[in-house]
């Protein structure tokens, strides 16, 4: 009997165990079949099925709801997985499952920070969206996109029907959005409190916003750059068409029918082309960017050099043109026209290379070679050409001389 007893005793002892594992078993299947549930039907409420479609997560109706499915079953056995400890406890095999206990009460613990991290990035967006609207719809109603496309002298209609929209409205209201969004998705961050994800973001994002003041001011640096180079480079263009100096771009060797091309535009285009590098350079030097700005600053540098070798260029070519017609009127000799022509051409040209400091000895070589060349030329074209001339005079020259002997 007293087998028995200490046979039955460790079984009847655990039946109340057993009863209650049995009935958080119960509990637990009863919440995870509501959860299951009440998480699909949640997700059908949000329509997630015609998001997953948006996203291309899933390929056709099929495909999403399987997944809608897929998620109530994680929640569901998510379930099981939280009353896991207690079912094990009560069977006295707790030890088993501390590891996971613990890791659930690390995760219980973190909850807060997630639910507080959660609510800011949904306050956030909100909040942005709104803000992002309000901007929009004010910059829509002042027509900025209108006034700008006037500034500078476009068709407002034919870029708001390329652009589909108030493309400058939409990307300023997009700017403040993300200028506001920033601060916020940081503040998320540090809720989190995950150190070792948070904190190399958290320094991205204010290393982000300490730079957003030197892209403002670069952003404006460069609107109001090229404003001016807009305004100043079609007045100089007024003002040289004004003066008649496009009478001189048939000299250029331009073709008569080419209307587009006028020496007063190209002139205008040079001087927004240097405004525009010098605004260009000292917004590069606001941002900080060391190599670009010092390439900028080498370009400046080189820039004057550049517009007098042009300048060089272009005085050569008219010049050579004008002088070409006057004689070629003159005298009536295409030959010494064309030849007065190019030599000024080519003298133009070994000036301007000379400028740019463009290997500067090999050029002062080749133009000393090259018109030492044509000085020989032309010794031995005259000598060969001209000496049946030279023998009659010498022979002259020399009877004369035999009659004062005589006498």
């Amino acid at each position: 009997m007293d087998a028995i007893n200490a046979f039955l005793e460790p079984i009847l002892s655990a039946i109340p165990n057993i009863l209650g594992t049995v009935l958080l078993l119960l509990v637990a299947w009863i919440i995870a079949v509501i959860v299951r549930k009440l998480t699909f039907k949640g997700l059908e409420a949000i329509h997630a099925d015609q998001r997953f479609l948006s996203w291309g997560v899933a390929q056709d109706e099929t495909d999403a709801r399987g997944l809608l499915q897929t998620i109530a079953k994680v929640a569901y056995f998510l379930v099981f997985v939280f009353f896991l400890p207690a079912i094990l406890q009560g069977l006295n095999i707790g030890g088993v499952m501390e590891p996971i206990t613990n890791m659930f009460d690390k995760f219980f613990a973190f909850i807060p920070n997630i639910i507080g991290s959660i609510l800011i990035l949904v306050l956030a967006f909100y909040f942005c969206g709104f803000v992002r609207d309000i901007v929009q719809n004010l910059l829509e109603r002042v027509n900025i996109d209108g006034k700008l496309a006037g500034l500078l002298q476009t068709d407002p209609e034919e870029g708001q029907t390329r652009s589909k929209g108030q493309q400058v409205a939409k990307g300023l209201a997009m700017l403040v959005y993300v200028l506001l969004f920033i601060p916020l998705l940081t503040a998320a961050l540090e809720v989190l409190g995950i150190e070792s994800i948070a904190k190399p973001i958290v320094n991205l994002l204010n290393t982000m916003l300490a730079a957003i003041p030197n892209i403002l001011v670069a952003l404006v640096l460069v609107s109001v750059g090229a404003l001016l180079a807009k305004l100043i480079g079609d007045l100089v263009e007024n003002l040289l068409s004004a003066a008649n100096i496009d009478r001189f771009t048939k000299y250029l060797n331009v073709k008569e029918d080419a209307h587009s091309l006028q020496l007063s535009a190209i002139l205008g285009h040079a001087v927004k082309a240097v405004i525009g590098i010098f605004f260009l350079v000292q917004a590069l030097n606001v941002l900080q960017l060391d190599v670009l700005s010092q390439i900028g600053q080498a370009v400046i540098a080189y820039l004057p050099l550049v517009l007098s070798a042009i300048a060089i260029l272009c005085l050569g070519v008219i010049g050579g043109n004008l002088l070409a017609n006057f004689l070629r009127e003159s005298t009536g000799s295409k030959f010494l026209a064309n030849t007065v022509q190019y030599a000024l051409v080519i003298l133009a040209i070994f000036m301007a290379l000379d400028q740019l400091q463009f290997a500067a000895s090999i050029v002062n070589i080749g133009f000393m070679l090259i018109v030492g060349g044509a000085s020989v030329a032309f010794a031995l074209a005259f000598g060969l050409g001209g000496r049946d001339f030279a023998r009659k005079q010498l022979e002259r020259l020399d009877s004369k001389i035999n009659q004062k002997e005589e006498k």
